[in-house]
């Protein structure tokens, strides 16, 4: 499913799957694992066109992302993810 077809969508989030996120800062980066695969809903903004979410960043543009529709929800598995701490 392309980024097109999901802001087409009635779907209001994105589940997004991750193993891990990138940490950011000034002084500098390091990667922050989970334990296990993690599950975190993005909220659609289609004024912005873009996935929202209050601390998690998507490194990639939702345009290079492709989605899946499985059991009643979108997913996007495993993408670069970062924060700022």
């Amino acid at each position: 499913m392309t980024w097109q077809e999901v802001l087409q969508s009635n779907y209001k989030t994105v589940t997004v799957q991750s193993y891990g996120y990138e940490e950011r800062s000034f002084i500098g980066r390091h990667f922050e694992p989970f334990k296990t695969k993690r599950s975190f809903k993005f909220r659609i903004d289609r004024n912005f066109k873009m996935l929202d979410h209050n601390w998690l960043f998507l490194e990639d543009s939702e345009e290079e992302l492709f989605f899946e529709e499985k059991d009643g929800e979108i997913i996007l598995d495993d993408p670069d993810l970062w924060a700022r701490p």
